[in-house]
């Protein structure tokens, strides 16, 4: 779906549909990008998801 760190940073918007699948994807380029969920958190904050960073780290708590 996302092949790559900018395309998914690139289809953040505020009318997208979370799921684990979509923060799994932010874990995994953020272990090879450390910083890279920080990046993408705020660009779902800015886009309106003010719960973000809550939802990823109820996620990656799991992994």
């Amino acid at each position: 779906m996302y092949p790559n760190r900018q395309q998914l940073l690139d289809n953040i918007n505020p009318n997208m549909h979370l799921n684990k699948a979509f923060f799994f994807k932010i874990y995994g380029f953020d272990i090879s990008f450390p910083g890279f969920a920080d990046k993408a958190i705020k660009t779902l904050e800015d886009s309106g998801c003010s719960r973000a960073r809550q939802y990823y780290t109820s996620i990656c708590r799991k992994v």
